[in-house]
């Protein structure tokens, strides 16, 4: 039964997952390994995914994968730094780490991002996550969160009109 549900998972939701870990990293080995390992974590958790809650679980998938592609990363960064000095060097050695350094700024800036807005309704900081964090556009996120590109436009809209609000009441993100 277990491996049933990671498969079904697997079906809806494997291109989408790669398609977020390539646009993450453009390297299409990379990509995969991510989602190889969000789905080896997913069947560790399986008991913990409801499948008929589609919009969250799409969304846990795509944030794992983000994450498995972080921590993929990680790893590649520790092995650069292991090179020679002349393999530092080389155009693509300093490309490669200005995109691991950006993707480590970026996990960070999406963790405080998510706690900064707890306090938002989760219709309209989910949006905003994906949008400003994850920058994916608004056809992404619509596929995502099974909704039309209006919606999201309505929604990331409405939800910066409340962070606006919020901060001049004197609150703080």
């Amino acid at each position: 039964m277990k491996a049933d549900k990671v498969e079904r998972l697997y079906r809806k939701y494997a291109k989408m997952m790669l398609c977020a870990a390539h646009s993450a990293t453009n390297d299409p080995q990379l990509a995969e390994d991510a989602v190889q390992q969000t789905f080896e974590k997913l069947l560790r958790m399986e008991d913990r995914i409801k499948e008929e809650e589609e919009k969250m679980t799409g969304g846990l998938l795509i944030l794992m994968t983000r994450q498995a592609v972080s921590e993929l990363f990680e790893k590649k960064t520790k092995a650069v730094g292991m090179q020679t000095v002349d393999d530092e060097n080389t155009p693509e050695a300093v490309d490669e780490m200005g995109d691991i350094l950006g993707l480590i700024f970026q996990k960070d800036f999406v963790q405080d991002l998510t706690k900064s807005l707890g306090w938002l309704k989760e219709k309209y900081s989910v949006p905003i996550i994906l949008r400003y964090g994850y920058e994916m556009n608004n056809d992404e996120i619509a596929r995502l969160l099974h909704i039309d590109k209006g919606k999201v436009c309505v929604r990331i809209h409405r939800g910066m009109k409340k962070i606006r609000e919020y901060l001049e009441k004197g609150g703080g993100l």
